[in-house]
């Protein structure tokens, strides 16, 4: 079991929703032992919007069907995975949040901005160790061309496959042990993707409007428009990324194998709500 780590100063984020398009000022600066990531939003007074402590899985839901909202409608808080990746991966757990406006600020795309945000704010290890969940069995979730296993292990393991009509998205597959270390290196720099094809019809649709081709890989036929990947297969390891930021709703490590075909944050969501049933205080390692 790893230790939990403590945010020494606040760490500031501030930049365009990927949806809704609108600037927003994040700000993250540590709690009390044990109390849990707080999510506020500061434009509504300081309400306390979702709070993930390991205990109890918060309200979410797909938000802006492409994303992971933490509570209802208007009044939750949309695209919260990277954010909720770049905290899994540097243990902080302790931590009041506080957002003015409905949605994370987008960034570079990825978690990479705010695990290097937090960094600069410093971050050093705190004494209680993060709460582990294992299960004694497995868990199977799917839709109609998805699904997504969960085999229990000592360890975290991710192995996903992304096939979508593309040249270069058939059958792009990444299986890789999820260590902070190498998460932080080989995973949370990959970024948000969409078809070229289909940038259009999201846009119209209400979603993509804070996205271009410097935050986004649009992919064209031969690759990236405006842009080039940073990582081999980066847009499987970005959903490698969305589903390591939305297990982390549970609020707790993992030991387990986690194979998602095709999968989304819906079945994503759906995966979390049943480990939520099957996990108890017995088997919830905790220090």
């Amino acid at each position: 079991m790893r230790r939990r780590t403590k945010l020494l100063n606040p760490a500031v984020f501030e930049g365009r929703g990927v949806h809704g398009g609108d600037e927003s000022r994040l700000v993250c600066r540590a709690s009390a032992p044990g109390s849990g990531l707080r999510f506020k939003r500061a434009d509504r007074g300081g309400a306390l919007i979702a709070v993930i402590d390991g205990a109890k899985l918060p309200s979410v839901s797909q938000g802006a069907g492409r994303s992971t909202c933490l509570g209802d409608g208007e009044t939750g808080i949309r695209t919260v995975e990277h954010f909720l990746a770049a905290a899994w991966a540097l243990a902080l757990t302790d931590l009041e949040i506080e957002l003015s406006g409905g949605e994370m600020p987008f960034l570079d795309g990825s978690a990479l901005a705010f695990i290097e945000g937090f960094r600069r704010s410093g971050v050093t290890e705190a004494s209680m160790e993060r709460p582990r969940i294992r299960l004694d069995e497995p868990v199977f979730v799917f839709g109609e061309k998805s699904a997504i296993l969960f085999l229990p292990e000592d360890s975290f393991r991710v192995t996903y496959t992304l096939d979508l009509r593309h040249p270069l998205l058939r059958g792009q597959v990444v299986s890789e042990g999820m260590s902070p270390g190498h998460f932080i290196e080989s995973i949370a720099p990959a970024r948000t993707f969409c078809l070229a094809e289909e940038a259009g019809r999201l846009r119209e649709a209400g979603y993509g409007k804070g996205a271009d081709t410097s935050n986004t890989l649009v992919m064209g036929p031969g690759g990236p428009l405006e842009n080039r990947f940073r990582l081999p297969q980066e847009c499987a390891r970005h959903k490698v990324l969305d589903l390591v930021g939305d297990l982390a709703l549970l609020g707790c490590d993992l030991g387990a194998h986690v194979v998602s075909v095709r999968g989304g944050h819906q079945l994503n969501h759906e995966l979390i709500r049943q480990i939520d049933m099957r996990r108890s205080p017995a088997r919830t390692e905790q220090s």
